[in-house]
């Protein structure tokens, strides 16, 4: 794995199916930021990810975090430069278990502060989409919605056929 130059920032691409601002609707930055610290307080602590961040502490782990998960929510920053961090995790050699990790704490942080199952899947699904220019990491499996898995439908669903049949 070789290191990123300046000149080869990597840049998150527009999603193709894109997803409504999620950030917006949980309360923008000043909701995101308790979410944020408690984010990187679990990676912090955990010997799976802590190794991850390096010895660049809580400062640059709040940065890096408050940059991915606002663009996991649909907003992402456009003067956030992710290949410092990417050089980061290549030089640490940072696994695929690693980054699930990072995002199984992504998705129960979110869901802990009150974000929907179903938002936190989609979230979810955009860090998947991203690993490979936001962490380095090309995931055995393929995801190219961030609707994978979701049900997509506005109205709820009726009565399952077995209880109408009761």
């Amino acid at each position: 794995m070789s290191g990123m130059t300046a000149a080869a920032a990597p840049v998150i691409p527009p999603l193709t199916d894109p997803i409504p601002n999620l950030l917006d609707k949980y309360g923008g930055a000043a909701a995101l930021k308790p979410v944020v610290i408690d984010f990187c307080t679990r990676l912090l602590t955990n010997p799976s990810t802590r190794r991850c961040y390096g010895d660049g502490g809580l400062p640059q782990a709040i940065e890096h975090s408050y940059a991915l998960l606002a663009a996991a929510l649909g907003k992402p920053a456009a003067t956030y430069d992710f290949s410092m961090m990417r050089a980061a995790f290549e030089a640490r050699q940072v696994t695929q278990h690693a980054y699930e990790e990072i995002v199984m704490i992504a998705r129960q942080v979110l869901l802990d502060a009150g974000f929907s199952s179903r938002d936190a899947c989609i979230a979810v699904n955009v860090l998947d989409i991203h690993s490979e220019v936001v962490f380095g990491i090309r995931l055995s499996r393929t995801v190219r919605s961030p609707y994978a898995g979701v049900d997509r439908r506005r109205i709820p669903r009726g009565p399952s056929l077995q209880d109408a049949a009761a």
